[in-house]
């Protein structure tokens, strides 16, 4: 991307100009959302569309945060593809077989990730539709379990193969331990994890939306992080007992009242740094406390962090600004020590 101005918001490939809408391209996104085999495909989009909607998507386009790129091929518009960490995207079928898609999904995961910082994506693809699913894999996506997704065109529900992308690394093989594994974090631990953060004298030692959310809780479950398993799930003898998370180079872990005082969080929290560190891409991990919560200062002192400084962040729960310890670990100093 050369800029913020709305005028410089693009991307180049060796064959494509990915850019804004603009309402001369209503031809040619009638044509293609009209047409029932593109839109079979979609997870959004009706058939038939709605030419408003088709305005709506234009108009979108010309804010400070368009969500998304025109897909141009020579002259023409051939597709679209969105930006963030769920990426979709949609094809002219006159362009169907030439590698265009493979090019733009390429150009933006790079942006996304370079200049955007996003350290993982996700994306999907219904089971029939074998072109998408060569689009994610060709471009080095891995597949996750998918999941029942209501397709507006066809009017019921399709089986969606899901995909992730992780920038520097893939953490989605599981870590076992003595005692725990860790796995990526999904839907089916909402109710282990809910009861952490609902629980307030625990939330007011987490950097945590209050009061708790059941929307939020399903969405950092869920996300992109959490899909490429960024974000574990701690599991003993099968029964998600907490959380684990090692996003932006910065670790962060909770664990379920009932099992404390038995050294898990120490042991998930040992494994999901070996883990961070077997990439070469990491040198150094941090990760902060508040004052008061001796515990997690306790076991990042106990695992090489040095403190470094003091920061000061908002404590949703307690409805106030919190100092507290700042940490930092090498890995020439966890390797001095395992």
């Amino acid at each position: 991307m050369n800029g913020s101005a709305m005028d410089s918001w693009q991307l180049t490939t060796p064959r494509l100009l990915l850019r804004r809408l603009i309402p001369g391209d209503k031809p040619a996104l009638l044509e293609m959302l009209g047409d029932y085999e593109v839109v079979k495909n979609l997870a959004r989009w009706p058939h038939p569309v709605q030419p408003d909607m088709i305005d709506d998507l234009i108009a979108r386009h010309q804010t400070d945060q368009p969500g998304g790129f025109a897909i141009i091929y020579g002259d023409e518009l051939a597709g679209l593809i969105s930006e963030g960490a769920g990426i979709g995207f949609m094809l002219s079928r006159r362009f169907w077989g030439v590698g265009i898609m493979t090019e733009a999904l390429a150009a933006v995961q790079n942006h996304l990730m370079t200049t955007k910082s996003l350290e993982a994506l996700h994306g999907g693809a219904f089971v029939d539709n074998p072109a998408s699913i060569r689009v994610f894999e060709k471009c080095g996506w891995r597949e996750v379990p998918g999941q029942m997704q209501f397709c507006p065109a066809r009017g019921h529900d399709v089986q969606l193969r899901d995909f992730v992308k992780c920038a520097r690394y893939d953490w989605l093989e599981p870590v076992h331990t003595d005692r725990l594994i860790l796995r990526p974090a999904g839907p089916q631990d909402f109710e282990a994890i809910h009861e952490i953060v609902a629980d307030k004298e625990l939330a007011e030692i987490l950097l945590w939306p209050w009061p708790a959310s059941a929307e939020i809780t399903r969405d950092r479950l869920t996300n992109a992080k959490a899909r490429a398993g960024l974000v574990s799930a701690v599991t003993l003898n099968g029964e998600p007992i907490g959380r684990v998370s090692a996003g932006g180079g910065t670790i962060g872990f909770m664990i379920r009242r009932a099992f404390w005082g038995k050294g898990y969080a120490t042991e998930a929290v040992t494994a999901k740094i070996a883990q961070a560190f077997q990439s070469p891409d990491v040198t150094t991990l941090t990760a902060g406390a508040w004052e008061g919560n001796h515990a997690s200062k306790r076991i990042l002192e106990k695992l090489g962090f040095e403190q470094i400084g003091w920061g000061k962040q908002h404590a949703p729960a307690k409805g106030a600004d919190l100092e507290g310890p700042q940490y930092r670990l090498t890995r020439t100093a966890w390797e001095a020590l395992h």
